[in-house]
């Protein structure tokens, strides 16, 4: 599986497949509760730095982890989303920045058109 797919997984039982391994942890994408636990099993057997910052843009939850020179950046709609994410694309052992806007160049551009659209800082 490539970044791209893991990035473009909608929250939901197919996300929620790549990181559970047989347990019964509900909804990690979905679920706070149940991403937050799926962080902290991470952290025991991997180690490293995880970080889940809110910012204001179209993917508002930025989520992160580090471990020497592995590193993952994500950024998604929701922090359960993110951290589900950060979690498969280590698993994957993928690593690097996973902005949408970055791997998907035209999804920014639509963004802007939006907030053109819809605001009048551009005018």
């Amino acid at each position: 599986m490539t970044a791209e797919e893991i990035i473009l997984m909608e929250p939901g039982e197919q996300l929620d497949r790549l990181v559970i391994k047989g347990e019964t942890w509900g909804s990690p994408s979905t679920d706070m509760n149940d991403a937050w636990d799926l962080r902290e099993t991470f952290i025991e057997e991997n180690g490293g730095d995880f970080q889940l910052i809110r910012f204001c843009d179209d993917f508002p939850e930025h989520c992160s982890w580090s471990y020497g020179d592995r590193k993952i950046l994500v950024w998604a709609k929701t922090g359960p989303e993110a951290i589900t994410k950060v979690v498969a694309l280590a698993e994957h052992e993928l690593y690097g920045d996973f902005h949408p806007w970055v791997l998907f160049p035209e999804m920014q551009k639509q963004f802007i058109e939006n907030l053109k659209r819809n605001t009048t800082l551009f005018k």
